[in-house]
């Protein structure tokens, strides 16, 4: 068979591929059981989470609030799903990361432009004179802030030894705000 059977502390059998860990039992349970996991009991005795179950296993999973998953785990775990959750959690707090930097890099580039952020938050900003279309190809706030977050990277990257063109005509609300962070337009409508 494919597949082991193994048990919650309730009795309730959990199906998972042959070779998975405590690691992608907690994940088969939920995201947040995984993504907390740091032991696991298994038939009543401690276990590191990435030794492989059994058949008939009772696995019982102790969290911590302080962990977060490793990126590591991903090569760890065996299922689908613990890949699936793995990926997702590490993309979601990179995406908060480049949201948090992108604010302040737009907040910026808005203030050095005499535009403060509304109570509608930056969209509130760029919509009313920075830059009115600037908004159009993002779905959301935190989209515009990741991109430029991005687009940051990307020319940091390119002042470390590529060289740019000088005068790029802008195709993309990301690539107008490459130019709005480096002043090359001037508040222009696309």
């Amino acid at each position: 068979p494919d597949q082991v059977f193994c048990f919650t502390p309730k009795g309730d059998v959990i199906s998972l591929p042959r070779g998975s860990t405590s690691l992608d039992f907690a994940y088969a349970i939920h995201s947040s059981l995984g993504n907390h996991c740091h032991v696991a009991k298994v038939n009543g005795r401690l276990q590191s989470i990435h030794a492989t179950l059994r058949n008939g296993d009772r696995v019982e999973i102790e969290t911590r609030k302080d962990l977060e998953p490793s990126p590591e785990w991903e090569d760890l775990v065996v299922s689908g799903r613990a890949k699936v959750e793995i990926r997702r959690y590490h993309n979601a707090k990179r995406r908060r990361k480049l949201e948090a930097r992108g604010k302040k890099i737009l907040l910026r580039e808005l203030q050095a432009r005499g535009s403060m952020p509304s109570a509608n938050g930056v969209n509130g900003a760029v919509s009313n004179g920075a830059a009115p279309d600037l908004m159009n190809d993002f779905i959301s706030e935190s989209a515009l802030l990741a991109a430029a977050a991005d687009a940051d990277a990307e020319q940091a990257k390119a002042a470390q030894g590529r060289e740019r063109a000088a005068h790029v005509i802008p195709t993309s609300a990301l690539d107008v705000y490459a130019h709005l962070a480096e002043g090359l337009l001037q508040a222009a409508p696309i």
